[in-house]
């Protein structure tokens, strides 16, 4: 899979079995997906803790939220990469 920056880190560090560093990049790249979000909207990001409470308010949410939260929840690298790519 590709991700919008090149190859998919959270692939790279899941291949080589560092799963613990897979699942902190998945959640950094999904952290990033949704600023971006509030970017494509136009509208200013809350600091990190209400973040996730903005989003979820936002049009965008809907479309990727799910595909984040599969991401996120995901137990094989395989399936958290597949996730991200659909919520890009």
């Amino acid at each position: 899979m590709e991700h919008v920056f090149g190859a998919c880190p959270v692939g790279r560090a899941g291949a080589r079995g560092d799963d613990l560093g897979s699942r902190i990049i998945a959640a950094r790249i999904a952290r990033d997906l949704v600023r971006i979000g509030f970017l494509v909207e136009r509208r200013w990001a809350p600091y990190s803790k209400w973040l996730m409470t903005a989003f979820a308010r936002s049009t965008l949410a809907g479309q990727v939220g799910r595909h984040l939260r599969h991401a996120l929840g995901a137990t094989r690298w395989q399936e958290r990469e597949a996730a991200l790519c659909r919520g890009q």
